[in-house]
């Protein structure tokens, strides 16, 4: 919705800059995607026309967060006492990528400007997005409908600390967080997956495993980037092989890629979906995962 959010920004941008050339302006982007703040930019330069647009590049920064805390619909029961209750999760700052701003921002309780803002991103996404596919798509293999629940499993956890090692030492080696440093990123994901305050559906989270065993998505992405370091993504693996045999009749996505999986097999989907090589090292592992979820009884489903 980017694009039409810019066309009513830029109506109300032109009115401000009609009237205030001389202060400077920040929009933040809280939104989940790739470039948010680049695409919006363009949109409302695209929109506001030669004259126009030169005031809004010297005047208005657009910078992206990184949305750390989830809201989720609350149980029934509160629903019916507010209407209006949703459940967040205990995360209180929002951070934000410095580079972009113009200008100081006033102070506001939990924003955080972040320098190397990309790094930071990557953390986030290949610590807590891996983390949350790793739970939904082992904890759905299991029969859970809710994270935290699957989220203290025995089974599940032991697959979900590897995983946190496997992206952690790869996040470490590329950006040069430190180890404690990313421990604690690590433990502040799994204090969110372990919340039961927080009545959060594995439905909700695994929805869409197309797009999310994309190439660069929470669990390819950060194995390929294991594996560029010299870790072997074991944990990893079992994320993806779970992932590849999510089932779900009410998502499209997940009627998809099953009736790719039970058409075509799994070097297809491999190769289709995740642009994994089946026969390389990542490939063979994966599919070595499959067998081994087949052998712990998680997986039913006959291998194709």
């Amino acid at each position: 919705n980017l694009k039409e959010l810019a066309r009513h920004m830029a109506g109300a941008l032109a009115v401000r800059f009609s009237r205030d050339r001389d202060r400077y302006l920040n929009i933040v982007t809280c939104e989940n995607w790739k470039d948010p703040a680049e695409v919006l930019r363009q949109e409302i330069e695209r929109e506001l026309g030669k004259e126009l647009a030169q005031a809004f590049r010297s005047l208005a920064g657009i910078t992206e967060a990184v949305v750390m805390r989830s809201g989720i619909e609350p149980e029934a029961e509160t629903l019916k006492e507010d209407p209006l209750a949703v459940n967040v999760s205990d995360y209180w700052e929002l951070p934000l990528d410095r580079a972009r701003l113009k200008g100081e921002l006033p102070d506001i309780k939990g924003l955080k400007p972040v320098d190397s803002f990309q790094g930071f991103l990557e953390r986030k996404f290949y610590t807590y997005n891996a983390a949350n596919g790793t739970v939904s798509y082992l904890g759905s293999l299991k029969g859970y409908e809710k994270l935290a629940d699957a989220a203290h499993d025995p089974d599940i956890l032991e697959v979900l600390m590897g995983v946190y090692q496997e992206t952690g030492a790869a996040l470490c080696a590329r950006h040069h967080f430190s180890a404690e440093e990313q421990e604690e990123f690590a433990r502040s994901s799994l204090k969110k997956l372990q919340d039961y305050a927080i009545a959060d559906y594995i439905e909700r989270n695994a929805r869409d495993p197309l797009r999310k065993l994309g190439p660069e998505d929470r669990l390819v992405g950060p194995a390929r980037l294991a594996e560029e370091y010299g870790i072997v993504p074991r944990n990893l693996a079992v994320s993806i092989a779970a992932a590849l045999h999510y089932v779900n009749p009410s998502d499209p996505s997940a009627l998809e890629l099953e009736k790719m999986r039970k058409t075509y097999g799994i070097d297809y989907v491999l190769k289709k979906v995740c642009q994994i090589d089946p026969v390389s090292q990542l490939g063979t592992l994966v599919k070595e995962k499959v067998s081994w979820l087949h052998r712990k009884g998680w997986l039913k489903e006959e291998e194709t």
